[in-house]
Parts: structure tokens; sequence; C-alpha cells
């Protein structure tokens, strides 16, 4: 039961921590919302094809 809690909150923090830190990275690298919106897609779409893989053994 620990070990699930763990990784729960493990990853809720990960996608939660993205929205914080985004704005500080943008600022300190200078990237425009263009190149920001193209990485955070990029998270997105590899955490939904892990997802898929998972739970209907997707092959890509």
């Amino acid at each position: 039961m620990a070990v699930s809690t763990f990784a729960l909150f493990a990853t809720v923090f990960g996608r939660v921590a993205f929205s914080q830190v985004v704005p500080e990275v943008a600022a300190e690298f200078g990237l425009s919302t263009a190149v920001i919106g193209l990485a955070l897609t990029g998270v997105c779409l590899t955490y939904a094809l892990l997802l898929a893989n998972r739970v209907i053994g997707l092959e890509y």
C-alpha cells in the first residue's frame, strides 16, 4: 500500500510541478510560449503513449 501511495504521489507531483516551474524556466532561458508549448506537448504525448502501452498493449 505504501509503495502504491508513493507512486501516485510521485506521478501527481511530477505533473503539477510543471505548472510551477515553467514560468521560471522560460524567463531564465528566454524561451517563447511557442517553444514551451511544443516541449509540454512532447511530454504529454510521451505520457499518453506510455499509458496506452500499459493499458491496451499498444505497440509503437
